[in-house]
């Protein structure tokens, strides 16, 4: 992400491994998580994500799959009430768009 005001001309990277992509609006179904986000902890909270969306009615076809984002919001240094989070697209032309929406820290299933 690049904030607002350096978006109609960001600056230039100075790693080659580094680049700026543009991409369309898009939406995602989205998971909070707390401790660290270590790959084997972001599968399992991928899969509890899908687990979720799929008992609210969300298929496989409803999601693009074939990749998910972690975010991490916190410095490595902190140890304590880190905030990470899981994204999975929506994809584009389904049903549920920017409405199919649920509170903050709010569980998509209950028992």
């Amino acid at each position: 992400y690049i904030p607002s005001i350096y978006q109609a001309n960001p600056p230039k990277p100075t790693d080659k491994d580094v680049f700026i992509m543009s991409r369309p609006v898009t939406t995602f179904f989205v998971r909070y998580f707390g401790g660290e986000a270590f790959p084997e902890w972001s599968k399992v909270e991928a899969f509890r994500l899908a687990r979720d969306l799929y008992r609210n009615n969300v298929t496989e076809t409803d999601v693009t799959s074939d990749w998910m984002l972690v975010a991490e919001y916190d410095s490595p240094m902190r140890r304590r009430h880190r905030h990470n989070e899981i994204w999975l697209e929506v994809r584009e032309g389904t049903e549920y768009g920017i409405d199919y929406q649920f509170g903050v820290n709010e569980e998509l299933y209950f028992d």
